[in-house]
């Protein structure tokens, strides 16, 4: 009998989570929560489904793993998911993490999704791109432990354009919300392959897009009755 065709291993899957800060000091200014908006979106994917995490001192950056079904059944097998949160002393630090990570045997082919804040977006807004924007010194150093050939999306999560990090009232309500809405971003990232179809989904204003007035005014309960 002729052999059945035989299972292929997935690539591998790294999201990864920016804004943590190793210690204050050496220059590197106080991050406050505007700019751990990636960080918390995957903390929030990692309490969703209890994926446990540890410190990895090789790399200085907290670490999760978790399996996935490629079919909902497992009989095409599964994918291996790393949760990464570079520890980084400055933005343009987060690079040495990163790259030490994805020089781990079964990385090189590894699918990347950079999870991170925009402050050219209204906070809660979500963009899925596969673009990047070179004025931030955080993705910039990420994209360059990628090397010059190696491509990966973006999660921006708007924060705002307030000259303050700290959170306005409206916005710290808002934001146990904001997070699991990029958390439930990730996700799709995850189940699609088709990055188009991805951003198609996650992109549409209607889904994240707070109302008019927000967040110097409360309108977010009638914001939800409207839709």
């Amino acid at each position: 009998a002729p052999r059945g065709p035989e299972l292929v291993e997935p690539p591998q899957v790294l999201v990864i989570g920016l804004g943590r800060q190793r210690r204050e000091g050496g220059g590197a200014a106080a991050r406050g929560p505007r700019q751990r908006m990636g960080a918390g979106a995957l903390e929030a994917l990692q309490r969703r489904y209890h994926v446990k995490t540890h410190f990895d001192a090789d790399t200085h950056a907290y670490v999760g793993q978790c399996k996935a079904s490629l079919d909902k059944s497992g009989r095409a097998g599964m994918q291996k998911i790393h949760l990464m949160q570079p520890m980084a002393d400055g933005d343009a630090d987060v690079g040495s993490a990163i790259w030490k990570y994805i020089n781990k045997p079964g990385m090189n082919t590894a699918t990347i999704l950079f999870v991170l804040s925009d402050s050219q977006l209204p906070f809660g807004q979500i963009r899925i791109r596969t673009s990047y924007n070179g004025n931030d010194a955080r993705i910039r150093s990420a994209y360059a432990a990628l090397g010059r050939d190696r491509r990966a999306s973006c999660l921006h999560i708007g924060v705002g354009s307030e000259q303050s990090d700290k959170l306005l009232p409206a916005e710290v309500d808002s934001l146990p919300r904001v997070l699991s809405n990029a958390a439930t971003a990730i996700e799709v990232w995850l189940a699609e392959a088709d990055v188009g179809l991805v951003m198609r989904f996650v992109n549409r204003p209607e889904l994240y897009e707070m109302p008019t007035g927000w967040p110097h005014e409360q309108l977010l309960e009638a914001h939800d009755q409207a839709h």
